[in-house]
């Protein structure tokens, strides 16, 4: 007989933000809580929640954030004691993402040009990057992730303030949405790039109108690991940088729309007084491609 499941690790997620975590505004809305059940995954561990989370607004930046969520800490070893293979695939990562996502970093990856792929994992951007000329290297908590990608011959750091030296574009894809402390993050992501260096994220859009429409029941919101939604008009902000490029797209290949979900976003956006061709485009990208250029200091 084989061995019984292991219990799910008891998390206490009891502790509550009195303001916005992206930009620090205490204008917050509650949206309700999580449709999602409080025995979860968790990277690659199954946890059981103490509350269930919430989703909240902030009504001065549009952003959203998962109130009650895991705390930093938890996260952070349950992410380091990660198999690391969880979202890995054996194809190549061209063939896994969105062709707006591709897209965008072959515009950005010439020979030669020095990439640091934030979240790295198993190393499948870092793979493509090289292919393209790169000099690449990436940042991962788990132990098992970054011995994946020095096994293809790229750098590895456990942390972000261990990088040392400077990059043309730093990538952040399905990234954002797991820190505590994204202006922090970013200003960390700013010293490293060279002048005029980029900064590709690629995360959920809450102002999306299927985001919108579906509130805490939206899909994206519902993994544990995601804390935090940031909008456009977020991006459009950030200070040190502007935003070159925004565009929506889908998480990944699999969630491309069908012909129904094209012929329904249509008929929608037709009722709304938009174009048809406008939300047969846009059926089911909610996820925005935000590519930031770094700003010469004044």
């Amino acid at each position: 007989m084989g061995s019984a499941e292991a219990a799910p690790t008891p998390v206490r997620n009891t502790d509550a933000r009195s303001a916005c975590p992206l930009c620090a505004s205490t204008a917050l809305k509650g949206l309700g809580p999580l449709a999602s059940p409080r025995v979860r995954q968790f990277s690659s561990h199954l946890i059981e929640l103490e509350r269930a989370p919430e989703l909240w607004r902030c009504e001065a930046c549009a952003s959203s954030f998962t109130q009650f969520p895991v705390p930093e800490p938890d996260a952070r070893r349950l992410y380091a004691e990660g198999v690391g293979d969880r979202w890995s695939s054996p194809r190549p990562f061209e063939d896994t993402r969105a062709r707006e996502v591709v897209h965008a970093l072959e515009a950005l990856f010439a020979r030669g040009s020095r990439v640091l792929d934030i979240g790295c994992n198993t190393g499948e951007l870092l793979d493509f990057a090289k292919r393209r000329g790169c000099v690449t290297a990436g940042v991962e908590l788990s132990a098992a992730g970054r011995a994946a990608c020095e096994a293809h011959g790229h750098e590895t750091f456990e942390e972000l303030s261990a990088c040392t030296g400077s990059y043309d574009v730093l990538t952040a894809l399905d990234l954002v949405e797991h820190l505590y402390d994204v202006p922090g993050f970013l200003r960390r992501v700013n010293g490293l790039l060279a002048d005029g260096g980029a900064l590709v994220v690629v995360t959920g859009d809450p102002g999306w109108d299927e985001a919108t429409r579906e509130g805490p029941r939206w899909w994206y919101v519902q993994p544990p690991e995601h804390v935090v939604f940031p909008s456009r008009r977020f991006w459009e902000g950030v200070p040190g940088f502007r935003l070159e490029r925004a565009e929506h797209s889908t998480a990944d290949v699999s969630r491309e729309p069908s012909l129904a979900r094209r012929a329904l976003s249509a008929a929608r956006s037709l009722r709304r007084g938009e174009g048809w061709r406008e939300g047969w485009t846009l059926a089911g990208r909610d996820h925005l491609v935000a590519v930031l250029r770094k700003e010469a200091p004044r």
